[in-house]
């Protein structure tokens, strides 16, 4: 801030001095060279911010594929009569169970699809490290629009004994499905023993991941345990179990 002398009494003002004009001068230029290195300070630092909080890309959680895909095609040029056949198979970890992806990673090379004649289906012994995965045998009858199915669905996988924390692979996990593809349902129903799935009529295909992991659930044991601590022989304690103890 500058400051003028006071007027003389004629109304003039009288003269500055030389060496405050030149303070004045040399302060202003000051003031300026501060504005102008603040004002390229703030440009790079918004450039370096920039560069350096680009949002990263946020990590979608993993969906469910469709493991268990049934396919109009699969029934559509066949020359025997209903019931046929239907095969589905997949991996634990592609039926989008977070309780087991753990212990059951992906593997591959298991997920299939095949239909035939109900008649045509085969046998085989399957070694018990090969048979871990998820499963569904059943057939197919075309009713209306619509199919039902009906059939067996099993899984099998690694899990972990409550009692000592031993991975292990468990007991095969198994349950009965009645599914009724509807073409005239909207959305998920019940009617009866059977689950109503929607299949449009312009539809392909239609996928039973959903109501396959639903029957696995709903069939799982209680709790698990190896075979060492189910026979009361681990270094565990003893499991949990419901007993109705005599009163005194």
């Amino acid at each position: 801030r500058v400051e003028c002398s006071p007027r003389a009494a004629d109304g003039a003002t009288s003269p500055m001095p030389t060496s405050s004009i030149s303070s004045v001068v040399f302060r202003r230029a000051a003031d300026r060279r501060d504005v102008t290195a603040a004002r390229a300070s703030t440009a790079a630092h918004a450039a370096s911010t920039t560069k350096t909080s680009t949002p990263a890309r946020p990590i979608r959680r993993r969906r469910a594929s469709k493991a268990m895909v049934f396919r109009r095609g699969m029934f559509r040029d066949l020359d025997e009569r209903p019931p046929w056949r239907l095969d589905l198979s997949a991996d634990v970890h592609e039926l989008g169970m977070e309780e087991h992806d753990a212990l059951n990673p992906e593997r591959g090379g298991r997920g299939g699809a095949t239909g035939g004649h109900a008649s045509s289906r085969q046998e085989h012994d399957v070694d018990e490290r090969d048979d871990v995965g998820v499963s569904v045998e059943a057939t197919v009858a075309p009713v209306g629009q619509g199919f039902f199915i009906e059939g067996n669905v099993r899984m099998r996988c690694v899990v972990e004994c409550e009692c000592c924390g031993v991975a292990h692979v468990g007991e095969a996990v198994e349950a009965p499905m009645r599914i009724w593809l509807d073409a005239a349902a909207s959305e998920p129903d019940a009617s009866g023993e059977w689950d109503i799935v929607p299949f449009p009529r312009n539809a392909e295909e239609c996928d039973l991941t959903g109501a396959v992991r639903d029957y696995v659930r709903l069939a799982a044991p209680y709790e698990t345990l190896c075979a060492a601590c189910g026979d009361g022989d681990g270094d565990a304690d003893e499991p949990f179990t419901f007993r109705l103890e005599p009163e005194d």
